[in-house]
């Protein structure tokens, strides 16, 4: 157990923060979506309260509403590729929640960065992905990236960072409807609608997103609908309530032969592969906030709930050597699982704590998950001899049943002084305790394992602006993930399972911001030093498994810069350099696995008049070692340049916007896997990327 004053005691210096580095992303009178709609000022919700633009630390970066709508983007994570210049690469989960990879952490990406909605968690607390998916970009206000860890405000996972989606509020009476076409038979629509009613306001919003997709037997269809209302009860106090649902449906091609990406990208993995993914999803969140003089109140209740079910059958005689029996050829697999999340939020905000200039947060975060679930697989009948086991996808077939309860409780603080008019400092820590239990019955009884304990986070920045348009700023902390219930699904027996150790890092960045009337820029420099890494190692055990690796580190540079050359014509640069490796151990020396040392994205606009602008776009990532290749020793996945081309016209409360994907059809992967007991060519594995496509799109708002 712990205390607030017991937490508060570990740190009680001070820190500070710039108050206006990130200027340059103020938005343009494009940001309006009405048909005669003022410019909107920005409000910014990254520090979990409502503050200015300008108050927002200098780390923090923003895509606006109209950079959304002139991109051409489809979802959220071509937004934060063409737009943010984020690395992302395909889910393998066939859905268009992309893996968002800000440090490096290569197959591990999503468990070490936090997305959020509304500063509520969209993050799962295990090994699958935020589902961006169900947001339609109509119902998006801005989008907050912070690209430093994040581990004091926001817990568990945040050690690259944080991604906050915003949803539009105070729109007043608003109708935005959207519909396009795209090459595979694709074909996408959404509907944004707000509505004032007496003291309050109502939002509805609704996507729907089907496609045959590049490859093969990879159908997809994403469905979602939501609604926010919010409702003032004086001008101190509002309260409101979020609901959101999904549903996706995925057909997936399987993993393809490297050998076969130039010359046939579009194959499955091997003839009649057949792979279905399913997934819905629900979000129920109420909020509140309450302001009394120079103390502000917040909090958030959130229930969400998940259900995933994937069957799947093909021939894996070529592709696995376990199957190489002519009467044990086929492998398949029923799964399914539910996941309910319960979580609550409150904090509270002080102005002027002791001191003029001086703001003190504190807040407490609850979460627990359940989760349940069943297998059947093939790949549960270990010989030869148990192949009479194998006919059907019954209990008899490596049937296992299992459930998860994981529970965390967090109390932070973070205190930020104004020390002159150009000098701040920022102190924050954070005591998160947890505790999970894991039961799973392979037929012979159930086994448990639990696992708990505390761990730390803490923060400390300086900011200076030297100029007014220029803002510097020191940043070192520390961050922290917890092993989730399914990362403990795998571990090392000795005879019992080990739990894995709490993830740590000590973080340090150090950043420039730069304004003038025609350049933006954003720069810093950025290392972390990991411990008790949690990942897979082929052979960490003696045989597959997930361990913490030994110590490895991340260093490099994040670049960004939007150059106006003229009315017309203007440049936007995105680029992140990092060298990951491993720095101690049996692989000292050796670089991370699935990491691109450089990747981002250069974009020319030129605007051709008043109402229209052409956009061109090259995104690229140098090649990387496959994931599972901890040696280094095999081939890489292969670097790629691809072009995007946009058209974007508006007239009154019509826009238009027509793409091209990858204009010289490349054919390119951003994902591989060595799998080392797999059959060659099959131990060398790519999910190829979409070829040429083009892409149109129709708004209109009233």
């Amino acid at each position: 157990m712990f205390t607030p004053l017991s937490s508060l005691a570990v740190a009680l210096s001070f820190l500070l923060a710039s108050q206006a580095a990130i200027a340059q992303s103020m938005p343009t009178q494009d940001a309006n979506i009405g048909p005669s709609s003022s410019l909107p000022s920005i409000t910014v919700y990254a520090s979990r309260f409502e503050e200015k633009l300008t108050d927002a630390l200098p780390h923090i970066s923003i895509v606006t509403a109209a950079d959304i709508l002139k991109s051409g983007a489809s979802n959220f994570s071509e937004v934060l590729s063409r737009v943010a210049g984020l690395p992302v690469r395909l889910n393998l989960d066939g859905s268009s929640n992309a893996v968002i990879d800000m440090k490096g952490f290569g197959e591990t990406a999503s468990n070490n960065i936090v997305v959020l909605l509304d500063g509520v968690r969209l993050s799962e607390n295990d090994q699958s992905m935020a589902r961006t998916s169900m947001i339609p970009l109509e119902a998006i206000d801005h989008i907050e990236i912070t690209k430093t860890g994040n581990s004091v405000l926001y817990g568990d996972g945040a050690n690259t960072g944080t991604i906050n989606i915003v949803t539009r509020k105070n729109m007043g009476r608003l109708t935005v409807i959207t519909g396009g076409l795209a090459s595979y038979a694709g074909y996408q629509s959404g509907l944004y609608h707000s509505q004032p009613l007496e003291n309050s306001e109502l939002s509805l919003f609704a996507r729907q997103y089907a496609s045959d997709n590049f490859r093969k037997n990879s159908k997809g269809t994403e469905f979602s609908a939501g609604t926010n209302w919010v409702k003032k009860i004086d001008a101190q106090t509002d309260i409101g309530a979020r609901f959101f649902a999904s549903r996706e449906r995925n057909n997936l091609p399987g993993a393809l032969p490297l050998i076969l990406l130039q010359s046939s990208p579009r194959e499955t993995q091997v003839p009649d592969y057949d792979w279905d993914a399913n997934v819905d999803a629900r979000s129920l969140t109420l909020f509140g906030k309450w302001t009394l003089q120079n103390v502000q109140f917040a909090i958030d209740l959130n229930k969400r709930s998940r259900k995933n079910s994937d069957a799947y059958s093909y021939d894996a005689y070529d592709v696995f050597s376990g199957y190489h029996y002519d009467d044990w050829r086929q492998s398949y697999g029923n799964t399914s699982s539910q996941a309910d999340t319960h979580s609550a939020s409150p904090r509270v905000k002080i102005n002027h704590f002791l001191v003029t200039n001086n703001v003190l947060q504190m807040g407490f975060d609850w979460l627990k998950t359940s989760k349940n679930g069943q297998a059947f697989l093939t790949f549960g009948c270990s010989s030869q001899s148990l192949t009479s086991l194998c006919g059907n996808a019954g209990a008899d077939a490596g049937g296992n049943t299992y459930q998860i309860d994981h529970r965390s409780k967090g109390l932070y603080f973070r205190n930020i002084l104004d020390v002159t008019v150009n000098d701040k400092m920022v102190l924050g820590y954070r005591r998160e305790s947890y505790s999970q239990s894991r039961t799973v019955d392979y037929g012979f009884g159930p086994s448990t394992l639990n696992a708990d304990g505390t761990t730390h986070a803490s923060e400390f920045e300086y900011t200076k602006n030297f100029q007014p348009n220029l803002t510097g700023y020191l940043r070192v902390g520390r961050n922290f993930r917890v092993a989730n219930a399914d990362d403990n699904s795998n571990v090392l027996y000795a005879p019992d399972p080990i739990p894995l150790k709490v993830q740590t890092s000590s973080d340090i960045d150090i950043g420039l911001n730069y304004q003038s009337g025609a350049v933006t820029t954003m720069a810093n420099f950025f290392r972390s030093d990991v411990k008790n890494e949690i990942g897979y190692d082929p052979s960490g055990c003696g045989y597959p498994c997930n361990v913490n690796y030994d110590p490895t580190r991340r260093e490099g540079v994040n670049f960004s810069q939007k150059w106006a050359f003229s009315k017309a014509i203007s440049l936007r640069t995105h680029l992140q350099y990092i060298h990951a490796r491993f720095v101690e151990g049996t692989y000292a020396g050796k670089k991370m696995p699935g990491v691109s040392a450089l990747s981002g994205n250069l974009s020319l606009d030129y605007q051709l008049g008043v109402k229209d602008q052409l956009t061109f776009t090259t995104r690229w990532a140098q090649s990387r070692y496959m994931s599972g290749d901890f040696e280094n020793s095999q081939a890489k996945v292969p670097a790629y340049a691809v072009v995007d081309v946009s058209y974007f016209y508006r007239e009154k409360n019509w826009s238009l916007v027509a793409a091209i994907i990858n204009l010289t059809d490349k054919k390119y992967s951003d994902t591989g896997i060595y799998k080392s007991s797999y059959t060659s060519p099959f131990n060398l594995t790519v999910y190829p990327n979409p070829g040429r496509s083009f892409r149109l799109t129709g708004r209109y708002a009233f």
